[in-house]
């Protein structure tokens, strides 16, 4: 350290930047040989790093403290091949031009050069990422507490925890305000991101995903989850999601295979299918005494020809849940999600004084009893006050059989009882 840091120190800046198209800029430069051996250190202070000549040489990176790591043994061999560099409290800004190249696409292209700059680890500790696109419209801001990269040619691996304040796409902000954890193996090119393998925990949400994206806007992706809470994935959806859930409270167990494809920009939206099951569920309306439990559904979801919510289709083709003192059982189909059109074909049970309570306005008082339906039903339906108009005007009929009936009508003193009826 007192004959040759001062060398290392020239030879490692040369180095690096002798490896980039950019410019390279710092305050002080620090070569200490204890703190991590068997590997020796060169600290940079401010350093400042630019993107390239297409980006008008914007700021790429700019980082308070820099650590390069290098071997001793390659020192006493006068060999400044960097292991890796670890970089605190700094500020990345990603940015793609018009022809949709990124600006960190800045090392130059030695193959053949034994001495060329190759970085096998970054790590950014308590560090800032902006991602900017604007066609696609693409904008990420995250807070990085740890995030270890692990470079091999173009094989990249991440291990990563920290804070997006948010993530939109084409106006839909996909993670707002979240914390994140994922480990991800990709590969990383010019015009795509291919996704080998990823594990991705959104504050306790657990995901698997693997795919492509080619030029920032066309997706090929598969998303995996088993045995999640479903009312902690459905707080997780984008807003403008979330909307068509807000008046009920679901929670459950939900495993699915989902896949994204196709093109996403401000005319087109990509392909989304899904098959899901979910077990062990509960359900409640907000507004209306409407309660579901124990409740087991299987089916699929598709966003249809014009992928919208519109062309929006859920189905269940197994479909099981119970009442505080009754079953329902049977199929459905579920379709434009901006205003619910059910297809189903139910078989249930019901106590009628249960039944009786979900129209506030019913002229039965004090009604008893069971009822036994098979329903075929047609119509647009809604979880609010408009449940009552919709029932009345879709088309719909069943069979009922009633047992052990019992009410009075509107303000008549007379009281109605039957032991059966069949209609």
């Amino acid at each position: 350290t007192s004959y040759f840091s001062e060398d290392i120190e020239k030879a490692v800046i040369t180095k690096i930047q002798e490896g980039i198209e950019t410019t390279l800029t710092l305050d002080d430069v620090e070569f200490t040989l204890y703190k991590k051996f068997p590997y020796a250190s060169v600290k940079f202070t401010n350093l400042l790093l630019k993107s390239s000549a297409d980006f008008n040489n914007d700021t790429l990176l700019f980082t308070k403290k820099a650590y390069a790591e290098i071997s001793i043994v390659d020192l006493i061999n006068k060999i400044y091949t960097i292991k890796s560099v670890i970089i605190t409290d700094a500020k990345i800004n990603i940015q793609y031009n018009h022809l949709k190249f990124p600006n960190f696409l800045i090392f130059k292209k030695k193959p053949n050069d034994k001495n060329s700059l190759s970085i096998k680890k970054i790590v950014f500790l308590n560090s800032k990422l902006n991602i900017i696109k604007e066609n696609p419209l693409l904008n990420f801001k995250w807070n990085l507490d740890r995030s270890i990269i692990s470079i091999d040619n173009e094989n990249y691996n991440f291990n990563t925890t920290g804070f997006s304040k948010n993530l939109i796409s084409n106006k839909i902000d996909y993670l707002n305000s979240k914390s994140f954890n994922f480990i991800a193996k990709t590969e990383i090119k010019k015009d795509t991101i291919k996704i080998l393998e990823s594990n991705i925990d959104i504050e306790s949400v657990l995901l698997n995903l693997k795919g492509q994206v080619v030029n920032g806007n066309i997706f090929d992706l598969e998303i995996d989850a088993k045995e999640q809470e479903l009312n902690k994935l459905i707080t997780h959806l984008p807003l403008t999601i979330q909307k068509n859930w807000s008046s009920f409270i679901a929670n459950g167990k939900i495993s699915f295979n989902s896949s994204l494809n196709g093109l996403i920009d401000k005319e087109n939206n990509p392909l989304f299918q899904m098959k899901y099951e979910i077990n062990k569920g509960d359900f409640k309306l907000k507004k209306i005494p409407f309660e579901l439990y124990n409740i087991s559904i299987r089916g699929t979801v598709d966003n249809g020809k014009d992928r919208s919510f519109n062309s929006t289709k859920i189905t269940a083709d197994l479909f099981k849940a119970e009442t505080k003192n009754g079953t329902i059982n049977g199929v459905f189909s579920l379709t434009n999600l901006n205003s619910y059109f059910l297809n189903a074909n139910l078989q249930s049970t019901w106590d009628l004084t249960e039944l009786n309570r979900y129209f506030e306005d019913s002229p039965f008082i004090g009604m008893q009893g069971r009822a036994f339906a098979a329903t075929n039903y047609q119509g647009n339906i809604a979880f609010d006050k408009r449940f009552k108009r919709n029932f009345l005007n879709a088309s719909h009929e069943s069979d009922i059989k009633f047992e052990k009936v019992k009410f009075k009508y509107k303000i008549s003193p007379l009281e109605f009882t039957f032991e059966s009826l069949d209609c």
